[in-house]
């Protein structure tokens, strides 16, 4: 102990460090120093005025520990504490772990940098005294009330803005109803002591609430989520962005014919839904594909709803109003419902009205119990239209007893018959199998094969002619015995249905026979087949007609004319022993035309029964030269010009019969020259002589546009006028600037050619075409034929082109009506009555005049439009209409593509050609080629800016506008530039019209709407 106490020599430093709540001594051990005991260190502690200084045997323990490190520096030791005060600490939340999706993260940062900092606020209550009225009965039963004045103690709320440090620290997600975190509660802190035993006083807090913003809840403990969105913490507050996502739902009206759309719109900053998957769902409900509007139209209707931030409930679904109709077939014995549902903005079904209709239908029999719940049904049901639903049926009228033929012909004996029948058995053996030969000889006539092969004669064969009868054209056959009256039937309308008479023994028709109520005749001369098998009776009227033969002299017996008719079927055939034997009886032996005469039996051969060859000039006499004074030179044609054109492989072409001579302007005709001959007699076909006449002049009359020029040697030229038909005769020579047929364009008249203005009395037969630089006008009609003017072309009779005709004119065409033709007019084409089944190209306007136009089939194309009643029809036949381009540039633009195509496998075949001559060193033909293809590439790019520029006129539009003043049924295709509209349900009263602004098809109604 003594030890212990012994002092220690050396350094002390007592450290109080702020806020005075620890005592720290530091010694050195050092010989220089004072001298320390622990009981002069408990007095200098206590003389810096520490409360609890240390004990004795702490004190003595730290100088121990000094001595110890005595020479190693300085030791130090915490010989006396404080209390430290225990701050107050405020409301803490507990945060639930809600984070932010992944999918919302980016549109997160994008939310919170849109919304403004927080504004929080917080209900104040405080204590308030008012003054009231107090009105005290008396104690006494009479006695008087008192009134008296209290103070009332009341409490009220107020609204206190908090002003926070807007900063974010943590960022969540939560939904509706989500529990985001817990409050702990705030503690009120101690206070503490220092080493001196002073007090250490706490802070006291400016806030200690925890405060939650709007859309968040603070129940009790509890913080939650008043709506969906991000909840947004700082240092003592938080609360919530609203942040809800996109919902919706599709669903059907009651009858099943719309879909529904329900759309509550999220956060405008969240994707739309995906209208597929919406319309997926719709299909799902199930509802049909082909009625729902267009996925865009679907994100069109998303947007705005997002936009406008409102929840509603719409149609998407195509629209379509409400129809229904009653049906009555022609024979009135039943009577069908159609009802269709309306869909999308359309007007809905309405029961009641369908309803009414049926009970004024004027219909009988209805069981209106059963069909109110088959309608009902239908409504009920998905789907969307109900069509021929029976209503009603009536009772068909029963027919009378069967009916007897006559016959009014006589039949042939059976030799007769049996020879005709073995004919056609020989015919038919001989024709299998052999085609047309355009080169047979004069002498081996051939028949027929179409009239011989037969189609009926597969069910009705030559083996089974029982009976045959020569018959003529509308002949009466047999006729049927007057009807007898059934029993009468009942409509659906409770009229009366008279009965049908009985049946006629089954009569099959086959070729050539026509049935007219109760008459049966034919339409050909020919031969009838007969057979009866099983109570039918088959009738069939062949060709059959004999070859025939007719020579005819003029008058003057200069010229033989050979008429020929081939015979037909099972009939005698032309031939030529028998044209020769022909001419041999009309004593025709001088200025025989052989190779007239084989042209004419060719060519009758080619034209076949039913078409004779008339007036054919086989044979000529030889002329008398005459003494006369003058005599004429034809230049030009003349009397003697040849009607018939001979083909180069010696066959004779009558329809181009170059009868028609075309002369120029100022061009010579003929000379009339001085005779120098003497009188030579000539000879008639028949081999007579004709005498010459021995004296006289030549006399040649001079018709209109014919001028006169007298030459130097005596002679007198003649010369046209104008450019036109010459018409030039033994006596008269004129020149006309029209060309008149006063009948009908076939064989007799030919191919008509003309440099004017061309009249035809009559009708253009098929196979013959007009062509001419001025105006046609035919009073006729126009069948398969081609039909070509420079200026307009007016047909009195209307065009039956079945197929084959072909109209060209480079300014307009008027027509009655146009049926199965191809048209091509530079300007309009006028019609009244219809346009049926063909090809148009105009750049003008296709009118009618009149309001009942009408167009049905074909592919029309107009640059200026079209004007008309109604297009296509009931059955849908497609029509197609084309409107406000060039459509002659169209043609064009094919023909310069062709051209291309031709240079371009040119410069291919050049390229192969080069790589042989390299092969081969041919160094001549090699530079050639070089320079052709030189040429082919200019001419390349030529052609190829040429069809550059016309496909530009092409896109050129025009203004034009197809007017409709009646039906347009389904089937009508309108198209400009490419663009289409096809009409898939009738309509009435429309204009259509290209949009040029829009590249759009525009439908407008006539009526305004």
């Amino acid at each position: 102990m003594a030890e212990a106490e012994k002092p220690l020599s050396g350094v002390l430093k007592i450290d109080i460090a702020d806020p005075a709540l620890k005592v720290v001594l530091t010694f050195e051990a050092s010989n220089d120093g004072d001298e320390w005991t622990p009981a002069t260190l408990g007095a200098a502690l206590a003389e810096r005025g520490i409360e609890n200084v240390p004990g004795q045997a702490v004190l003595a323990e730290f100088l121990k520990t000094a001595a110890a490190s005595a020479g190693k520096g300085p030791v130090s030791a915490e010989v006396a504490t404080g209390i430290a005060p225990v701050q107050p600490a405020p409301e803490t939340p507990l945060w639930e772990d809600l984070p932010v999706p992944e999918d919302l993260r980016q549109i997160s940062s994008d939310v919170l940098a849109q919304t403004p900092p927080p504004v929080i606020v917080r209900t104040i209550r405080e204590p308030v005294e008012r003054e009231t009225t107090v009105t005290q009965k008396s104690g006494f039963p009479f006695g008087k009330e008192r009134v008296e004045k209290k103070i009332v103690r009341d409490t009220v709320e107020r609204q206190e803005r908090v002003y926070i440090d807007p900063s974010v620290k943590e960022l969540f997600f939560a939904r509706q109803g989500d529990l985001v975190g817990r409050i702990t509660p705030a503690s009120a802190g101690i206070p503490g002591r220092d080493v001196f035993g002073r007090p250490l006083p706490i802070r006291k807090l400016a806030d200690p609430a925890f405060h939650c913003g709007p859309n968040l809840q603070k129940i009790r403990d509890e913080i939650r989520a008043g709506q969906s969105g991000f909840v947004r913490a700082g240092q003592n507050w938080a609360d919530l962005i609203p942040f809800s996502e996109h919902s919706w739902s599709v669903e059907l009206s009651p009858d099943k014919a719309t879909a529904f759309l329900l759309f509550t719109p999220g956060h405008r900053a969240l994707p739309l839904p995906d209208p597929e998957e919406i319309l997926q769902a719709a299909r799902e409900l199930p509802y049909p594909e082909e009625s729902l509007i267009q996925a865009r139209e679907i994100l069109q209707i998303l947007t705005d709803q997002t936009e406008a931030g409102t929840e509603e409930r719409v149609v998407i679904s195509s629209s379509r109003d409400a129809s229904f109709d009653i049906y009555v077939p022609e024979d009135k014995l039943s009577a069908y419902l159609n009802v269709h549902k309306g869909k999308g903005r359309g007007r809905p079904l309405n029961l009641r009205d369908v309803g009414t209709a049926i009970k004024e239908s004027g219909l009988k029999k209805l069981n209106f119990e059963t069909i109110k719940k088959d309608i009902l049904a239908f409504y009920e049901s998905g789907e969307m239209d109900l069509t021929s639903y029976l209503l009603c049926e009536g009772t068909p009228p029963v027919p009378g007893p069967e009916r007897q033929v006559e016959y009014a012909i006589t039949f042939n004996p059976p030799e007769t018959t049996e020879k005709i029948t073995s004919r056609l058995v020989e015919l038919l053996r001989e024709t299998t199998g052999r085609a047309d030969d355009p080169s047979t000889p004069d002498d081996a006539p051939r028949v027929n094969p179409e009239e011989i092969r037969l189609e009926s004669l597969k069910d009705f064969p030559a083996d089974e002619i029982q009976k045959t009868a020569f018959v003529k054209t509308e002949q009466l056959l047999c006729s049927i015995d007057p009807p007898t009256p059934g029993e009468p039937g009942v409509d659906v309308y409770g009229a009366i249905i008279p009965a049908e008479p009985g049946a006629v023994a089954e009569i099959t028709l086959h070729e050539n026979i026509t049935q007219q109520k109760a008459v049966i005749a034919t339409t050909r001369g020919g031969v009838l087949d007969y057979r009866e098998s099983d109570g039918v009776v088959s009738l069939r009227v062949r060709p059959h007609q004999d070859a025939r033969i007719q020579v005819e002299l003029t008058e003057d017996r200069m010229e033989a004319r050979l008429s020929l008719e081939e015979g037909a079927g099972t009939g005698t055939l032309l031939t030529r022993e028998a044209i020769d034997q022909a001419l041999a009886q009309a004593r025709v032996t001088h200025g025989l035309d052989q190779e007239a005469l084989s042209a004419a039996l060719r060519a009758a051969r080619a034209s076949g029964a039913g078409a004779p060859l008339t007036q054919i000039t086989v044979a000529r006499g030889t002329d008398p030269v005459n003494q006369s004074e003058n005599r004429v030179e034809h230049l030009v044609g003349g009397p003697s010009a040849a009607p018939v054109r001979i083909r180069k492989d010696g066959t004779a072409d009558y329809r181009s019969r170059g009868d028609i001579i075309t002369v120029e302007q100022g061009q010579e005709l003929c000379r009339l020259l001085p005779s120098q001959q003497k009188a030579i007699d000539g000879t008639d076909v028949t081999g007579a002589p004709v005498p010459a006449r021995k004296l006289g002049g030549f006399e040649l009359e001079i018709g209109p546009n014919v001028s006169r020029r007298e030459e130097a040697d005596g002679s007198v030229t003649l010369c046209s006028e104008i450019r036109g038909e010459l018409l030039a005769t033994a006596k008269r020579i004129e020149v006309l600037s029209s060309h008149t047929v006063q009948g009908d364009v076939d064989m007799s008249v030919g191919n008509i050619r003309f440099p004017g203005a061309v009249t035809i009395g009559g009708t253009v037969r098929s196979g013959f075409f007009v062509v001419s630089t001025g105006d046609i006008k035919i009073a006729g009609g126009v069948e398969g034929a081609l039909i070509s003017s420079d200026g307009d072309i007016m047909i009195k009779g209307g065009v039956k082109g079945g197929g084959k005709a072909v109209l060209r004119s480079k300014r307009n065409i008027l027509s009655p009506f146009v049926e199965l033709a191809t048209v091509l007019a530079v300007g309009d084409v006028v019609l009244k009555t219809a346009l049926v089944r063909s090809r148009i190209k105009c750049n003008g306007k296709i009118t009618f005049k009149g309001d009942k136009g009408r167009i049905v089939g074909g592919t029309l194309r107009a640059r200026n439009g079209f004007e008309v009643a109604s297009v296509g029809s009931p059955r849908g036949i497609r029509t197609k209409l084309s409107f406000g381009q060039d459509y002659l540039v169209a043609d064009l633009i094919e023909k310069e593509e062709k051209e291309i195509e031709k240079v371009k496998r040119r410069i291919t075949q050049v390229d192969l050609e080069m790589r042989k001559s390299e092969k081969t060193g041919a160094t001549e033909a090699l530079e050639t080629l070089r320079a052709e293809k030189i040429k082919l590439l200019k001419l390349m790019e030529k052609r190829g800016l040429r069809l550059f520029t016309l496909r530009e006129r092409f896109e050129q539009h025009f203004p034009s506008k197809v007017v409709i003043s009646g039906e347009v049924h389904s089937g009508t295709v309108f198209e400009s530039h490419g663009r289409t509209f096809e009409v898939t349900s009738p309509r009435k009263a429309i204009a259509v019209e290209f949009n040029p602004h829009t590249g759009n098809i525009d439908i407008s109604e006539l009526n305004g709407s």
